[in-house]
């Protein structure tokens, strides 16, 4: 049986019931449970713009039904090609959907740069990550206030969290968190895995001024030592 043939055999009704069954795979199993898609948005805001790193973390299942699609020559193998094709639209999706409201008016925002990551999951079936880069313009040096709503990119269980920080500018009255508990989705905190974050929106008031950010992976926050559980380890990158 082809890894193909067993995706569309275990996506079924009773197909977490099949996973949750087999012995000897709760090590790779994702923390969240193989029918979630998670997503984080972390939004930086700087002089003149506003990048959004946008992350998608999708379980075996919702993974399994992607497959398909993604595996566009039906040869049963993911291409890097063809990972960077779905990458794309993903992104694409993302920022279309997405809603920003800059001092009352609506902005768009484009996808830059997107990948794909194929990871391990249980009972020989792969997890998916992606990966973009949102960018919309800002006006420049202007307090403002900004409102942020995510595409939803999944309608079932998952985690979702949304940061915001500053690169030369100053955020005041956030209704989400600077760091990211989750490490963009790398880890879990044990302690709300059964409750996990329902993030649907930010907002907050912005002017010049501030400290640089550090880079792109300070909204990270602490690493978790004991009390967290990762998603399954990356494999290929696209």
């Amino acid at each position: 049986m082809t890894r193909r043939t067993a995706a569309r055999v275990l996506v079924t009704p009773l197909a977490g019931v099949a996973l949750a069954l087999l012995p000897g795979q709760a090590a790779q199993a994702h923390p969240l449970g193989n029918l979630t898609v998670s997503q984080y948005d972390g939004l930086l805001v700087a002089p003149g713009g506003l990048t959004v790193d946008h992350v998608e973390d999708l379980a075996e299942i919702p993974a399994a039904r992607e497959r398909e699609g993604v595996d566009a020559d039906g040869d049963d193998r993911l291409a890097p090609a063809e990972l960077a094709a779905w990458a794309r639209t993903r992104c694409d999706t993302a920022a279309k959907g997405a809603r920003l409201v800059v001092g009352g008016t609506a902005r768009p925002l484009t996808a830059g740069s997107a990948r794909a990551e194929v990871r391990p999951g249980q009972a020989g079936l792969e997890t998916l990550r992606v990966t973009c880069a949102l960018t919309a313009a800002l006006p420049r040096g202007e307090d403002d206030r900004l409102r942020y709503a995510p595409a939803a990119v999944a309608a079932g269980p998952g985690w979702r969290e949304i940061t915001a920080r500053g690169d030369r500018m100053t955020l005041a009255g956030a209704d989400v968190p600077r760091d990211s508990v989750s490490g963009r989705l790398t880890s879990y905190p044990d302690d709300a895995l059964s409750s996990p974050p329902d993030a649907r929106s930010a907002a907050f008031a912005v002017r010049p001024g501030g400290v640089a950010a550090a880079g792109p992976d300070e909204a990270a926050g602490p690493r978790c030592r004991a009390s967290c559980r990762g998603a399954p380890t990356a494999g290929r990158r696209r």
